[in-house]
């Protein structure tokens, strides 16, 4: 019987330099000098970019399952608007909302687990959607926790109407937060900035 041969590896040198896929050492060495030797971007500011990226990315998903989304700061018993998708209009001011106060956003707090269902009305709700929703309390509401090693930083919240009251809607925004959170803890003084 035919007994198929089999292959042996042929020891071969190995650069691990960018452009290592080149097989020209020297465009290698050449594109690196290059990259250091022209001035380069602070890393506050490459992250910052990152993030950036990851805010609207964070945006364009939340959209498939919420008519609007945005992410607030958690910071002395407050929680306070921080970036938003572009269907918001907020008012000249944007105020905090308070944990003094039932809201959803207290619950998150308090709980470390998302909220995901209706709102009733009361006083600290009806402010905010005044603000943030032309006074109009939508149909549902997902709020998702922003954690850092079980330290509360901030929150991610979806407009949406009856149907985004499903499991997919509440994974996603709970896995975007996430996202978020990754991209927090790498620069932590992205937060102090804010």
């Amino acid at each position: 019987t035919d007994v198929p041969k089999k292959a042996t590896p042929v020891k071969t040198e190995i650069y691990t330099k960018p452009g290592a896929l080149s097989s020209n050492r020297e465009l290698a060495e050449k594109q690196e000098n290059t990259r250091t030797g022209i001035s380069t971007v602070s890393g506050i500011h490459r992250t910052a970019n990152k993030l950036a990226d990851v805010v609207k990315n964070v945006f364009t998903e939340m959209a498939h399952h919420y008519q609007k989304s945005m992410i607030l700061l958690a910071e002395n018993e407050e929680a306070r608007p921080w970036k938003w998708s572009e269907q918001f209009h907020p008012e000249a001011t944007i105020n905090s909302i308070s944990f003094a106060t039932p809201n959803p956003f207290l619950i998150v707090s308090r709980s470390q687990k998302p909220y995901h269902g209706y709102v009733v009305s009361n006083e600290s709700n009806d402010k905010f959607f005044e603000e943030w929703n032309e006074a109009k309390t939508p149909d549902h509401l997902t709020v998702a926790p922003i954690l850092i090693e079980e330290n509360l930083v901030g929150f991610l919240v979806g407009f949406g109407d009856k149907s985004a009251d499903n499991k997919n809607s509440l994974m996603l925004c709970e896995k975007l937060a996430n996202d978020v959170s990754i991209q927090i803890k790498r620069d932590p003084l992205l937060l102090k900035a804010a």
